[in-house]
């Protein structure tokens, strides 16, 4: 978590103290890196929400009591239809799948379909707001070309590491640093 932490909070050092540590302590850097790609997707997540309409609801600037009641309800109205189009994309994927070469429908025993599971969610536990409101908080030191500029960076990195056979040690740091870096 710290790492994580430090990785959206944008702070350098620590970000490089918690690589160190976390490879001396013997972690894969896949699993680093992997860490901070999550963090990242997250943090993107909610920019997404703040640009949404009902991110009008936020404020970075107010407190949590204000968050629980104005801006919880607008994050669990994004979730739902964000989980409505997700459904809505699997059903017509299904249905497509479900077409034959001659393009006759094949006979299927009728399932009720149900909502797709997602990571892409920003409120997955609605009853735990304080990671939500603190992750609305993080996303606000960064700019979405940022966010997508830092998700290229981690996914070169994750081809490095599998296939370039540079030093992971400085693999990760290297993405660390651009994404700490305030451009």
């Amino acid at each position: 978590y710290e790492l994580t932490n430090a990785v959206s909070d944008r702070n350098t050092q620590d970000a490089l103290f918690f690589i160190n540590s976390l490879l001396s302590a013997g972690f894969f850097p896949l699993q680093i890196l992997g860490a901070m790609t999550n963090q990242i997707r997250k943090v993107l997540l909610a920019k997404g929400f703040i640009e949404s309409p009902q991110g009008k609801a936020w404020n970075p600037r107010c407190q949590y009591d204000q968050f629980q009641h104005r801006v919880m309800p607008a994050i669990r109205e994004y979730d739902g239809m964000l989980s409505n189009l997700l459904a809505e994309w699997n059903q017509t994927l299904s249905s497509k799948d479900g077409d034959a070469g001659d393009g006759k429908k094949k006979k299927k025993g009728k399932k009720k379909s149900k909502a797709p599971t997602t990571e892409l969610l920003i409120a997955k536990n609605p009853r735990s707001p304080y990671p939500v409101y603190l992750m609305l908080q993080k996303s606000e030191k960064f700019t979405k070309a940022e966010l997508f500029d830092a998700v290229e960076r981690l996914s070169a990195a994750d081809l490095k590491l599998k296939t370039s056979g540079q030093n992971p040690k400085l693999v990760l740091e290297s993405v660390a640093l651009h994404i700490c870096s305030k451009r």
